[in-house]
């Protein structure tokens, strides 16, 4: 019997937790904020290709060839979100403005809590902007 859509068992929680690293956090519990930008400078991307195989031991051959190949920022955060849907969390993506430019700031939440917290952003000079 399928477990979901994505994946054809679910990926252990050691696996998880190894993945979640890549991008700066401790855990499944780490509400600190990262953005696109954050990742280049960890080399999240290069770094995530090392786990492609393994995570092919889960993914569904037909998701695997969509979400495993020619991995990018974009596709990286993709994979973090649909993994930690498995452990009843999600990653909000927030818009920011700063000094004129905007960022999207991210952050692992669990379920019941669908806030992301502001107060966290480690630049208090926030500038929006609506044209």
């Amino acid at each position: 019997m399928m477990k979901d859509q994505l994946f054809k068992n679910k990926p252990g929680l050691n696996l998880v937790t190894d993945i979640i690293r890549l991008y700066g956090l401790t855990d499944l519990n780490d509400t600190k904020m990262f953005t696109k930008e954050n990742l280049q400078d960890l080399n999240t991307v290069d770094k995530m290709n090392n786990y492609i195989e393994r995570l092919k031991d889960y993914y569904l051959p037909c998701k695997a060839k969509k979400y495993l190949i020619d991995l990018d920022e974009k596709k990286s955060i993709t994979i973090l979100r649909q993994l930690l849907k498995q452990y009843g969390h999600n990653l909000l993506a927030k818009e920011k403005f700063i000094k004129g430019i905007k960022y999207n700031f991210y952050q692992i939440i669990q379920y019941s809590n669908k806030k992301i917290d502001t107060e966290k952003l480690i630049d208090d000079r926030i500038v929006l902007s609506f044209d």
